[in-house]
């Protein structure tokens, strides 16, 4: 009997490890493909990269350029105002000497004149340079996360094999339910480990949903924490990596049962008192 059961186990055996050989083969094939498209990604980034850097750089050579003309332009005016003044410095030291009286007058006359106009073309020349705008740098890389987020994530785990253990599909407001996930493979293994991004989420119909607190028990399973605060339908959906696990979302039904018709009858004088509620339908 037992050397009748060893084929057939070492048959097993071989059919396991070509599944794991071919699982590896996927997930080898898979972070090729993401190292693909990232190498793909950054190096689009980089040529834009490069593109920004040299249309700065032309940038930078115009406002060079337009500082190099505005700064010739104030030079030749001051140029200009200089030549000026040192004409009408000649002027008096000749009249000075050789001119009367009278004709001083009419020269100083002329020079105030003169000195007048040369101050008010000099109030007219701009000191001030042509200066560029400040140059900020801003990189998109809304189009690479988008990709990678978009590819998805390698995991040996099977969201739509993954199960979860719903205690009841119906509980009263503001009472807590855990409920334990199971995360398995594509073959519906159960999972060792965690690390998966679980997500729960209870959505009341027609209302907003709230998020559930997720405990990762590092082990393939997770707890979920689940406890409504409004009464009525509910839809109560578990994902993993974004995707729905098997049955997901599950139907909830919230009851308040401070509003039920028929009073509710109280066990009073023992230490964990038990509350016994029925329904007009029973």
């Amino acid at each position: 009997r037992g050397r009748g059961g060893f084929p057939m186990a070492q048959e097993h055996l071989k059919e396991v490890m070509t599944d794991c050989e071919e699982t590896k083969k996927k997930i080898k094939a898979r972070k090729n493909e993401v190292d693909t498209i990232i190498r793909q990604a950054f190096a689009k980034l980089q040529q834009l990269l490069h593109q920004r850097e040299e249309a700065l750089l032309a940038k930078s050579s115009e406002d060079a350029m337009a500082k190099e003309v505005r700064l010739s332009i104030q030079l030749e005016g001051i140029q200009h105002l200089l030549e000026s003044m040192s004409h009408c410095h000649s002027l008096a030291s000749i009249a000075t000497s050789e001119y009367s009286d009278v004709e001083l007058l009419s020269i100083a006359h002329t020079l105030h004149n003169r000195s007048i106009n040369l101050q008010q073309q000099f109030s007219e020349i701009s000191l001030d340079l042509c200066e560029s705008p400040n140059i900020s740098v801003e990189v998109n890389t809304d189009t690479l996360a988008t990709m990678i987020t978009e590819f998805g994530c390698v995991t040996d785990t099977s969201p739509s094999n993954s199960t979860a253990v719903i205690p009841h599909n119906r509980l009263a407001i503001g009472a807590e339910m855990k409920v334990k996930m199971v995360s398995r493979d594509i073959r519906g293994q159960e999972l060792d480990h965690g690390g998966e991004v679980v997500i729960c989420r209870l959505t009341p119909v027609g209302k907003r949903s709230i998020e559930c607190q997720v405990t990762d028990n590092n082990d393939g399973t997770y707890f979920v924490s689940v406890t409504p605060q409004q009464s009525g339908q509910h839809k109560l959906s578990i994902t993993i990596h974004g995707q729905d696990i098997q049955g997901s979302p599950f139907d909830l039904s919230v009851v308040d049962y401070t509003k039920l018709k028929n009073p509710v009858q109280i066990i009073t004088g023992i230490n964990s008192p038990c509350y016994n509620a029925f329904s007009d339908n029973g």
